[in-house]
């Protein structure tokens, strides 16, 4: 056996029980672990340190055998260290470049962690303001539904005696309404109230009476003389303004005017002669005659209306312009008030009166009679024709002409005092007529 390995053989008889290395090979790492005899085969197994066996004839051979694969494992394992040595460079290649990518790794990772770590912190910031957002939001959420309750809750949206402004709104709404009422409504409150619009409008009422009290006291704020003759010979009157006679119609007190620039007809009476002022008349106020003559020959111009009377003759008239049913011989028109019937000396009738004034009298009271019967008993609207068409004649004789009464008369008839006290006196081409018309009236042909 040639090399430096030694080895111990323990031999029981003819058979090596073991043989232990005693060293190995250093060159190769490669020992030997035993040398086993196998007595059936006769032949020797050599088993490495790394497993591997060999068989041989004899203990020469197995090392010689050793020997020659431990020098070819050396060999193999020297180009196995070059190779290794080599893939060990191209390692240590890799492994720097490895590194380099570590160090770049390491690099990146850094920045990777200071973006992360950047990042965390805004993360941080972004999780604190969602915090505070959220708290805002929160806080938003209260105070929209505390504006909420302000504004539309229907009780108390924050404590007693406080009201929302949907509450307030509809009371003011309630208060316009009812302000709107005491400003324009009828009895806006309790029974008898006013509101502000009556209350005005009774004092415009009030103001406008009270004017017209004013200029009325203005104008009878004149000069009061005891006659008229005193008053006639004034000369300070004022035109338009008032005068008072305290004798005057009837021993009454009666008014005048003065109307500087009137003209008409002085009857000394109604119209009086301004003769102190040397011009103008004083026209009296009254609208009470006498008798149906002074009522007949009154010149002054009336407003529409304006009642006039005749209390000797129980009659009354209102003053027009025009359409009425009585012409006075002054011109003026008069409508004859019916008060149930027509009175004939209220058209001027009188049984002192010559034939063709009372003629005419009789005739203007049938006209009138049968014209309008509103005022009559048994007035119909429907029909002009009916209704008690009734003409009264006074106490006294009356002699009349022909008098005329159309095909209209159906339910006229004269009515008197009793035919011994009231009396038409006729002539012969009316009698006829008349006689068949007035039972209550005692009727002699002239």
């Amino acid at each position: 056996m040639t090399g430096s390995v030694e080895v111990f053989v323990e031999q029981s008889g003819d058979v090596i029980v073991d043989v232990s290395p005693v060293g190995s090979k250093g060159d190769i790492g490669i020992g030997i672990k035993s040398i086993v005899f196998d007595e059936v085969t006769g032949r020797w197994t050599v088993t490495l340190t790394n497993d591997v066996e060999y068989e041989t004839a004899s203990v020469t051979e197995a090392l010689e055998t050793y020997e020659l694969n431990a020098a070819n494992s050396a060999s193999a394992a020297a180009t196995q260290a070059g190779v290794a040595t080599t893939q060990a460079g191209i390692a240590t290649t890799r492994a720097g470049e490895a590194a380099g990518s570590a160090s770049t790794a390491t690099t990146q990772a850094g920045i990777a962690t200071g973006a992360a770590g950047t990042a965390t912190a805004q993360a941080g910031i972004a999780t604190t303001q969602a915090g505070v957002a959220t708290t805002k939001a929160t806080e938003a959420d209260g105070s929209a539904q505390l504006s909420r309750d302000w504004a539309e809750k229907t009780s108390e949206p924050a404590g007693p005696d406080t009201m929302s402004s949907r509450t307030a709104a509809e009371i003011a709404i309630y208060s316009a309404l009812s302000s709107q009422d005491w400003a324009e409504g009828t009895e806006p409150g309790d029974p008898g109230t006013k509101s502000s619009k009556v209350w005005a409008l009774e004092s415009s009422d009030s103001a406008d009476a009270a004017a017209a009290s004013a200029a009325q006291a203005a104008l009878y704020d004149g000069p009061k003389f005891n006659t008229i003759a005193l008053m006639a010979a004034n000369d300070a009157l004022t035109d338009g303004k008032q005068c008072v006679v305290w004798d005057g119609f009837n021993g009454e007190p009666e008014t005048f005017v003065y109307d500087a620039a009137s003209t008409v007809t002085a009857d000394g009476a109604l119209v009086v002669d301004a003769a102190g002022m040397g011009a103008g008349r004083l026209v009296s106020k009254r609208t009470v005659y006498a008798g149906y003559a002074e009522f007949d020959a009154d010149v002054r111009d009336m407003p529409d209306g304006t009642f006039l009377q005749i209390p000797s003759l129980n009659v009354a008239y209102e003053a027009l312009s025009s359409g009425g049913n009585l012409t006075t011989s002054s011109g003026k028109q008069r409508r004859y008030i019916n008060n149930g019937y027509i009175n004939v000396r209220g058209f001027g009738a009188d049984p002192y009166a010559s034939e063709a004034v009372n003629t005419a009298a009789f005739q203007a009271a049938i006209d009138a009679a049968l014209s309008d019967r509103t005022g009559f008993t048994g007035y119909v609207a429907s029909s002009a024709a009916y209704g008690n068409a009734q003409v009264f004649i006074p106490k006294g004789r009356y002699s009349v002409g022909e008098l005329v009464f159309g095909s209209s008369a159906i339910g006229f008839s004269f009515v008197g005092e009793g035919k011994f006290a009231s009396t038409i006196e006729y002539s012969s081409d009316s009698g006829s007529f008349i006689s068949s018309c007035i039972p209550q009236v005692a009727c002699r042909l002239r």
